[in-house]
């Protein structure tokens, strides 16, 4: 079984990857910070920066471009579940993102859970940030898909609507 499965990937492994270099758009390195400095105690803020890079051959319409940020905590140290934190604040970092004077425009997102009470605490677990998943898509495409710690976006379908499907 394994040695199928091997086989099943060396399969027009090349092709796939001449494929994957023809995306327009695709992740950069993402760096994600959490803290709790000026939250509270009990609070929480976590900040992603999301690197957009673009082909240089390719002219980007920023109007069909959707990025899907889902951000993870651990309640309780046993289990995973979708943040508790209040919507993130999104904002780019240029002003009119286009790809053209830069190939990379950066999306940063800020994320705040401010500190439970008692009774939220009782409902929802002690929290902490676990890490993220973030899905690029274009024209109705998933052009990348990237999660920290690596494999997280396999339980995405378990906790929300994702569309499109990969």
């Amino acid at each position: 079984v394994v040695l199928l499965f091997a086989n099943y990937l060396n399969d027009h492994l090349y092709e796939r990857i001449e494929e994957d270099k023809k995306r327009p758009l695709q992740f950069g390195a993402i760096t994600a910070v959490p803290s709790i400095e000026g939250v509270g105690l009990s609070g929480e803020k976590v900040v992603l920066e999301v690197p957009v890079t673009a082909l240089a051959t390719v002219g980007i319409d920023r109007s069909k471009v959707e990025l899907q940020l889902y951000l993870f905590e651990s309640v309780n140290g046993a289990e995973l579940d979708v943040t508790t934190a209040n919507a993130p604040l999104v904002e780019w970092l240029s002003v009119l993102p286009d790809w053209k004077e830069t190939r990379t425009e950066i999306l940063r997102a800020e994320w705040l859970r401010p500190p439970f009470g008692e009774k939220e605490s009782k409902a929802y677990g002690k929290r902490a940030y676990y890490g993220y998943v973030a899905r690029l898509i274009y024209d109705g495409r998933v052009m990348d898909e990237t999660s920290s710690p690596q494999n997280l976006n396999r339980c995405l379908y378990y906790f929300t609507n994702v569309f499109p499907r990969r």
